[in-house]
């Protein structure tokens, strides 16, 4: 069903930009052209913009079932709602204000539901392992908790053809992904699985440089070489 929907919406002239982000303001926008990151653009009458996940709570508000401050039915380790007649998984569920969209995620949610209901003890755990989106041409990695929490801080790093995000709870890293190659990613997942503290030089550094630890001095000087060719440092940075 999304190919056939895919090749309907090309055969009427519309374009897709998987992994692609804004690069223009949003009066650029209204007048029809926008600017990517890959350094296009383009004219059109209409730009839609889809990304990430809201969960599906209105069943849950008619039921007077609590629910999360951004969506969603908030569980308990066993999934069970504040009714504990009633459980809920999948992305529709919050747990520790997250909600977990990712396939082994839900199955592990599923599982723990299916033994909640037979009568036996279990508890759901996330886990955070890598995942990476499976699409031709496009590298995208989340590990842990990549919606994150009302509480916690998203700092983000932007460069040429790259992306990178990190979720922190107070001063522990909680969550990160990225678009694009991430030399650092094994050892961003290690820190995350084990809650490790990130410094405020470290977030200096990522925002700067979109990295969490001094690079190898090979690769400074490989770093410097590419900066060079493009004429230049090419990367910006944000906190959301």
């Amino acid at each position: 069903m999304r190919s056939a929907g895919r090749y309907a919406q090309r055969s009427q002239g519309a374009k897709e930009h998987a992994a692609s982000w804004l690069a223009s303001e949003s009066r650029e926008v209204a007048r029809g052209v926008t600017s990517l990151c890959s350094r296009s653009s383009s004219s059109q009458d209409l730009v839609v913009i889809a990304a990430g996940t809201r969960p599906r709570d209105e069943l849950a508000a008619a039921c007077g079932l609590r629910r999360g401050l951004r969506g969603g039915v908030v569980v308990d380790a066993a999934m069970r709602t504040n009714d504990p007649r009633v459980l809920a998984i999948g992305e529709c569920a919050v747990r520790d204000g997250e909600v977990h969209a990712h396939p082994e995620a839900v199955q592990a949610m599923a599982a723990t539901a299916a033994a909640t209901l037979v009568g036996r003890r279990a508890t759901f755990a996330a886990g955070s392992a890598p995942r990476r989106l499976l699409a031709p041409g496009l590298d995208a990695l989340s590990v842990g908790a990549v919606h994150g929490s009302e509480l916690d801080r998203r700092v983000a790093w932007q460069g040429e053809g790259a992306r990178r995000v990190l979720v922190v709870r107070g001063a522990h890293l909680v969550g990160a992904c990225g678009v694009g190659t991430w030399p650092e990613e094994a050892r961003v997942a290690q820190a995350v699985s084990a809650g490790a503290t990130v410094w405020p030089w470290q977030i200096s550094q990522f925002r700067r440089a979109g990295n969490l630890w001094p690079a190898p001095p090979a690769s400074r000087a490989a770093a410097r070489m590419v900066s060079a060719l493009h004429g230049g440092s090419s990367s910006s940075a944000a906190s959301a």
